[in-house]
């Protein structure tokens, strides 16, 4: 559970937040639209841009609506999908949209783990 301190912290960065949950869901949306439309799609690329983009979007929304009720617990999640889904798209380093994609992902991972209060590691 978050204190006082740590959720008005939230509250006055939500912008900060938002932002990089919202890139790495479009994106991560962007990729599965991409791949889907391709003869032989990889389905693991799918599953795994898919589950960011659901994560990150919940976070986002979470944020704009200023509910910060197990927050942490969602921040953790969308650090680990987004985690995932750039060791995925990393395999395809040479498509450009991929690339991207792994890099939007690594910072929207960076950045929402401020939002991961030490209790939830254990």
């Amino acid at each position: 559970m978050m204190n006082y301190k740590a959720r008005k912290m939230i509250l006055q960065d939500t912008n900060y937040y938002a932002k990089a949950c919202m890139k790495a869901w479009l994106i991560c949306e962007a990729c599965v639209y991409t791949e889907l439309s391709k003869e032989d799609p990889d389905t693991q690329v799918i599953h795994e841009c898919h589950d960011c983009a659901e994560t990150c979007f919940a976070l986002a929304c979470q944020l704009i609506t200023h509910q910060t009720e197990n927050i942490d617990r969602l921040a953790f999640l969308c650090m680990l999908h987004c985690r995932q889904c750039a060791m995925v798209c990393d395999r395809y380093t040479e498509i450009g949209d991929m690339h991207y994609c792994g890099s939007t992902c690594i910072t929207c991972s960076i950045i929402v783990r401020d939002l991961i209060s030490p209790g939830i590691l254990n």
